[in-house]
């Protein structure tokens, strides 16, 4: 489709020019993924691609579903007797063969971020006729600040574009030269998109489909031949699919998403989640027009100058109109393709919370290379009649790059100091036990591993010196014993004595099972506040049992109190006043039908017996009845209330409830 010829000198020049981006490319994105994104990216999704990659490695598509209940990976779902994971293997294949031959997954990263950058060059040489703006649009696409921060993460984003813009630059060179080749290896590159992004490659398939009709129509019956070999290309891309989709959900034609997902990821409106057990949403066609108009509009804070690439994209599709009705249409339909596709996909919708300082409206990532080349005509027109306009509109573009920035930097500063600070306190935690294996149960309310805190993650094999594990309540009592050669220990979040509400800092507690006929509860409730009522309470399961330890009591005053848990009943003994029903379980306390193996040990100190806002120390176990042993795990949860605030903190409470656990004997005394 070139309209002059170039000499070969000129012609090496330019590819100078593109190697060197491309070796830019593949040096940032290994170099932000380093520095930038060291605890990935924010995006839950990020570590599963690497996750699947190492099952690769391991020779595996799928996992034993015996890891679900306690060590189950984000985005996997159980199918027969087996764990599926949500994504297809295009990607998981590259990062794998990556750390096979070099020894890192970060090779994968940079050579997607290089092959991109090469096939946005050869495109727009291919479309614009010369090298010159062909290399100017690799350098538009290559310097964007989405380009940058994109490639630095385990998403598939960026490989996908470079494979969904090389078989595009494949089939037009294949229409211009009637190459059976061309065609041919256009299909392969077609069918590595199926085996990556299925959907995406029918969005990449039908602006070349409009073009070749439009700009081809007088030759139809060589189109179809054309075709035809496009289509055999295809074949083996097509083949792995329909083998992997078989493997891991038993039919060629349904995807793994569906299966794990429980088929709550199909296309379409109505109501779509992650997983069957994450919140659900209604996703309805209004909604779908709504992320169309927010990710569009967070988009142009992403490319490199902002809206001035956008106005000078503008002006180009209006000269190549001028010039070339089939190419403006390829164009145009290249740029919309993805936001109108993607109005039927429900994710869609979720990404635009970070559409503006996240990872972007990433859904839409290829919009980059028909934008950057529409731009590089638009300046390369300019540049033959103002130049001064060009230099003013240069420094407009990097004064509105430099402008948005910022609040991007911010926000994955932000994301990655959290997660630092969270590891940071885990690995001292275990460093400070000094125990090795281990097992660590993750924070109650953390579904997946791998999601909440994507560096925790396990090998597919779970054969590592340190295990994650999820927390299931008094059922953890039987991770533990089945992994009774491991030292068992359990995250939460708890602000330590005398430490400054800055941050809830993650501890490191052992856990160990009491189990017993009996166990005792021996607890020493301290008045630190001075407050002259002091009650001492127990929640078991949806019961609550509440004695008056005193009424005139004064700061600094201590009460010893034993309870003492039976299969099917609980008694107390100490020093206590009375009974009280005053004392009423709290919205965030822990006594609820919903919970049935929660036990909470607590004190109340306040002004009266009929107070309402009294302080409160509560210290959190499992507990369950085994067999017709009383079982209670220790590291409990502990919690304070501060009664003139209405609010709840996670914070130790030694200072004013001290529990000590022991097995004892049936006969155990009580009131």
């Amino acid at each position: 489709m070139s309209t002059e010829r170039e000499s070969a000198r000129g012609s090496a020049r330019w590819w100078l020019l593109v190697a060197a981006l491309a070796v830019m490319a593949f040096v940032a994105a290994i170099a932000v993924q380093r520095h930038v994104f060291p605890f990935y990216s924010g995006d839950h999704d990020e570590p599963v691609y690497r996750y699947q990659a190492e099952m690769l490695l391991d020779g595996d598509l799928t996992i034993p579903r015996s890891q679900e209940e306690f060590f189950r990976p984000w985005l996997s779902g159980p199918h027969e007797d087996r764990l599926v994971m949500a994504y297809q293997p295009g990607w998981p294949a590259v990062l794998a063969a990556s750390k096979q031959i070099f020894g890192s997954m970060l090779f994968a990263l940079g050579a997607a971020a290089a092959l991109s950058v090469i096939a946005c060059f050869l495109m727009a040489r291919e479309l614009l006729g010369r090298a010159g703006p062909g290399a100017l649009a690799a350098a538009l696409f290559a310097l964007s600040p989405w380009m940058l921060l994109l490639s630095g993460t385990y998403l598939n984003y960026v490989f996908a574009v470079g494979l969904g813009t090389t078989f595009g630059y494949l089939l037009l060179r294949g229409l211009g030269t009637r190459s059976r080749r061309t065609f041919v290896l256009g299909g392969v590159i077609w069918g590595g998109i199926v085996l990556t992004r299925p959907f995406d490659a029918f969005l990449y398939g039908l602006p070349i489909l409009l073009y070749a009709f439009l700009a081809h129509r007088q030759r139809l019956k060589e189109l179809v031949g054309s075709a035809a070999l496009v289509a055999l290309g295809a074949i083996p891309g097509l083949f792995l699919t329909a083998a992997f989709n078989n493997a891991v959900t038993g039919t060629p034609f349904r995807f793994a998403m569906t299966v794990q997902s429980g088929g709550y990821t199909s296309i379409g409106w109505g109501v779509r989640s992650s997983a069957p057990d994450t919140p659900p949403l209604d996703f309805t066609f209004p909604w779908a027009l709504d992320s169309i108009r927010a990710n569009l509009w967070a988009l142009p804070g992403w490319l490199l100058g902002s809206w001035v690439l956008v106005g000078l994209a503008a002006f180009g599709a209006v000269r190549i109109w001028r010039a070339d009705r089939a190419r403006f249409w390829l164009l145009i339909s290249m740029t919309f393709a993805f936001p109108l596709g993607y109005v039927v996909w429900w994710a869609s919708a979720l990404s635009t919370g970070g559409a503006r300082h996240g990872i972007g409206p990433h859904y839409y990532v290829p919009i980059m290379v028909p934008l950057a080349i529409l731009a590089a005509k638009g300046i390369v027109e300019i540049r033959w009649r103002r130049t001064l306009t060009l230099i003013a509109l240069g420094v407009l573009a990097v004064a509105l790059t430099a402008y948005s920035l910022p609040p991007k930097l911010d926000d994955k500063r932000f994301v990655n100091v959290a997660a630092r600070e969270y590891v940071s306190d885990v690995e001292r935690g275990l460093l400070a036990r000094g125990t090795h294996p281990a097992l660590v149960i993750q924070e109650r309310g953390v579904d997946y591993v791998m999601n909440e805190h994507a560096t925790l993650s396990n090998p597919p094999d779970l054969r590592s010196d340190v295990l994650y594990a999820l927390d299931r309540g008094a059922r953890n009592a039987d991770l533990i014993t089945e992994y009774r050669d491991r030292r068992v220990y359990r995250i939460v979040k708890e602000l330590p004595p005398n430490m400054e509400l800055t941050r809830l800092p993650a501890r490191v507690k052992p856990v160990a099972v009491v189990s017993g006929p009996a166990v005792t509860l021996r607890t020493t409730v301290t008045n630190t506040n001075g407050n002259p009522v002091v009650i001492a309470y127990l929640c078991r399961g949806s019961r609550i049992h509440r004695y008056v330890l005193d009424t005139a009591s004064t700061a600094g005053r201590s009460y010893d109190v034993t309870w003492t848990l039976l299969p099917d009943t609980t008694r107390f003994e100490g020093p206590y006043t009375g009974i009280t029903s005053r004392l009423k379980p709290m919205q965030h306390g822990a006594c609820g039908k919903e919970r049935p193996d929660r036990l909470t040990v607590g004190a109340s100190f306040g002004s009266s017996e009929q107070a309402r806002d009294p302080d409160r120390s509560e210290a959190r176990y499992y507990a369950r009845v085994q067999g017709g042993q009383v079982q209670v795990l220790t590291a409990p949860e502990n919690w304070l209330r501060f009664g003139r605030n209405h609010a709840w903190l996670p914070a130790d409470v030694a200072g004013n409830l001290d529990v000590r656990l022991e097995a004892a004997s049936s006969e155990s005394p009580g009131t």
